[in-house]
């Protein structure tokens, strides 16, 4: 029903926003047809811990979308390369899931995105901050994964970040100067890796 807690559609009868949360699902699955729901601007699916299986390929569809918060859950598999082409999306949130494999490099397609939280799963691999320069990201949280290898000094290329969340990771070797030109940071935390310098002032 549209304009309840969990659904609310716009003039057209549409469906706008659609919010699951708190046990909500029961047990099951994010099934393939959520792709139908092409006029969704806000996909928030959050708190059901018996949600599991993968994101379907079919969230390509949701090009409305400028929000999706999709947090902890129970949900495994890796990032679908497909979120990448959802233009318009400022807020991703996948925290808290069972997500393994690498951050996709076409994450650089998404110029409007300003939050990117994808805190307390199983992902791996390097940052490669050189595919987010073209965003505007002002918030970006790694925390509590298995990302490793140095800090490069791209990292400058994130001139709009106010908060970067990187500890409880495997990130080794010097923290680069660059950090220190990222002049809008208001909030950095580096803890509980295996860094080999202290924070450049």
């Amino acid at each position: 029903e549209c304009d309840s807690k969990i659904i609310k559609c716009n003039d057209f009868n549409s469906i706008r926003v659609l919010e699951l949360d708190g046990n909500v699902v029961t047990a099951g699955t994010i099934p393939p047809e959520i792709g139908l729901l092409t006029s969704l601007e806000n996909l928030i699916i959050k708190n059901n811990e018996k949600l599991v299986g993968s994101i379907p390929i079919e969230v390509e569809n949701l090009v409305e979308s400028r929000q999706i918060g999709i947090y902890n859950n129970s949900i495994e598999g890796t990032i679908p390369n497909e979120i990448c082409g959802l233009s318009k999306l400022i807020y991703l949130n996948l925290a808290n899931n069972k997500m393994t494999g690498r951050v996709p490099n076409e994450f650089g397609l998404l110029s409007n995105l300003q939050k990117l939280i994808l805190d307390e799963n199983h992902l791996t691999g390097h940052i490669t901050p050189i595919k987010y320069r073209t965003m505007n990201l002002r918030l970006l949280s790694l925390s509590g994964n298995s990302f490793a290898g140095t800090l490069p000094s791209a990292m400058r290329f994130l001139k709009s970040l106010e908060y970067l969340y990187l500890d409880h990771n495997d990130f080794s070797g010097v923290v680069p100067l660059e950090v220190g030109m990222l002049t809008n940071l208001n909030s950095l935390a580096l803890g509980n890796n295996r860094f080999q310098s202290s924070l450049p002032k």
